[in-house]
């Protein structure tokens, strides 16, 4: 049996993980109104990580445990999903995964644009996920 003929997870699972994102996806806009911006950027990178988690986890496929969301993109297409997203989208919100949370890591301080810029990326893969959960349930 390959991964793609996988048993499908028990649906609390999956919906359990895009809870979690979902809260994320909140949080960063939260932060974001409050001009907490590596706060909100950091958050929006962790809601895409979540989505694209719930996601191979619909399709039967454990993820893998990083932060990289190019990497967990490339898993969703071996898996046979292609989330349309731009690999640019991908590699800037990937970006937030660790450096804004720590000083000196970030190559910039990030200000409300960054912070607008990864929550609206987030919100794209949030809407390319549900789309192709949709498709896989």
């Amino acid at each position: 049996m390959n991964e793609l003929d996988a048993e499908l997870p028990d649906p609390s699972i999956v919906m359990e993980w895009l809870r979690i994102a979902e809260g994320d996806l909140k949080l960063s806009q939260i932060a974001e109104r409050e001009g907490l911006f590596e706060q909100a950027c950091f958050h929006a990178q962790q809601s895409a990580e979540k989505h694209m988690k719930a996601l191979l986890v619909a399709r039967g496929i454990a993820p893998a445990k990083t932060h990289e969301l190019p990497r967990l993109y490339l898993d969703l297409l071996r898996s046979g999903i292609d989330l349309g997203l731009d690999a640019e989208l991908v590699d800037r919100l990937s970006r937030h995964a660790v450096a804004p949370r720590y000083p000196g890591l970030a190559p910039e301080k990030l200000g409300r644009p960054d912070a607008l810029q990864a929550i609206a990326d987030a919100g794209a893969v949030k809407l390319a996920v549900e789309k192709r959960l949709r498709a896989v349930w």
